[in-house]
């Protein structure tokens, strides 16, 4: 029962998460964005935030282990579909972190960085797949959508933090920005490693 409970608080952490990640995407289509980049480079902007939306609806559901006939069919199409838009968000997310960054050359690095770790997960992830390593492929998705719905929680992390904030300037901003994108993006990737090792340990157990 606790670990059906455990389980249960998972899911809706990360449905939560997700459907966050979507409406702060979406959000973006209503409001003026905060960098003045984004209308500059457009087709770059919104072919990161459309495809990253479909990854979003889409990547929870190839966690699930539904035992039914065509099951397996539906996540290998999916997940070709997948694979292919998550390599196009994390190319325009890295091109984006040098040619429009909001806060500057620490944004360039740090979003590089994990953009580039986002990159490299989806190709392992390809990579393994193709080699039938399934449990490698597994773990690679498992770090890839982690950092996927990371920038749901830089959000989240930065908005009640800018709201307590009295007159802020526009460096406070960008100082603010980057420190909560780092933050959860690092927590992301903790909290997936811990997961995988987690999960691992249990199937060499079984």
């Amino acid at each position: 029962m606790a670990l059906k409970n455990r389980r249960r608080w998972w899911r809706i952490l990360v449905g939560s998460l997700t459907i966050a990640g979507i409406g702060f995407s979406v959000l973006h289509y209503w409001v003026d964005p905060y960098n003045p980049g984004f209308l500059k480079f457009t087709t770059l902007t919104n072919l990161h935030i459309i495809l990253g939306i479909i990854y979003l609806v889409l990547a929870p559901f190839q966690f699930l282990s539904i035992a039914r006939p065509g099951w397996m069919k539906y996540h290998r199409w999916v997940g070709r579909l997948l694979l292919s838009f998550a390599l196009i968000v994390g190319v325009t997310a890295f091109i984006m972190a040098i040619v429009i960054p909001f806060s500057g050359l620490i944004e360039s690095i740090i979003v590089s960085f994990f953009s580039l770790i986002f990159i490299w997960s989806i190709i392992q992830g390809f990579i393994t797949i193709r080699a039938k390593k399934v449990a490698l492929h597994r773990e690679w998705m498992i770090r890839a959508f982690s950092l996927g719905i990371g920038i749901a929680s830089s959000r989240l992390i930065f908005l009640p933090v800018y709201f307590s904030l009295i007159n802020p300037t526009l460096k406070d901003i960008k100082i603010l920005f980057i420190t909560c994108f780092t933050l959860a993006f690092s927590l992301h990737l903790i909290f997936a490693e811990l997961w995988i090792r987690k999960t691992r340990l249990k199937k060499a157990r079984g």
